[in-house]
């Protein structure tokens, strides 16, 4: 992955969201992956 650092630009909000029967294992690993904390 490459990332490019931009200054003076606006912000935004990532909101992660998935219903109440449960997460699939690939987006248990995606919000690990984040830094997300997984509760279980």
């Amino acid at each position: 992955m490459r990332t490019v650092e931009v200054t003076d630009a606006p912000t935004r909000v990532e909101y992660a969201v998935w219903n109440l029967a449960g997460r699939t294992p690939a987006a248990t690993e995606c919000l690990t992956a984040l830094g997300i904390p997984v509760r279980t």
